[in-house]
């Protein structure tokens, strides 16, 4: 019963994984990588492990695949939108 709630509710075999991660890595759970969206399909990626990037009007877009690298070269202006006014 001493077991907090996120460790209550997480499978048998998940439990402690935080820590083994903290051990092996010497970092913290709470030091996550930025995730960047691929502007085709939607999904959250890791920028060093991207498949594919582009240059485009000064920012650098990231791709989870070279099908989405390839479509977003087809019409760009169909994926990035406007940065918001400050």
């Amino acid at each position: 019963m001493g077991r907090n709630v996120e460790e209550r509710s997480l499978p048998r075999f998940a439990r402690g994984v935080g820590t083994r991660l903290m051990c092996e890595g010497g970092g913290s759970m709470a030091e996550k990588k930025q995730l960047v969206t691929d502007p085709v399909c939607g999904m959250k990626i890791d920028p060093a492990t991207a498949a594919g990037k582009v240059q485009y009007q000064g920012q650098t877009i990231y791709f989870c695949a070279k099908h989405c690298e390839q479509e977003f070269k087809k019409n760009p202006k169909k994926y990035v939108t406007k940065p918001a006014k400050q």
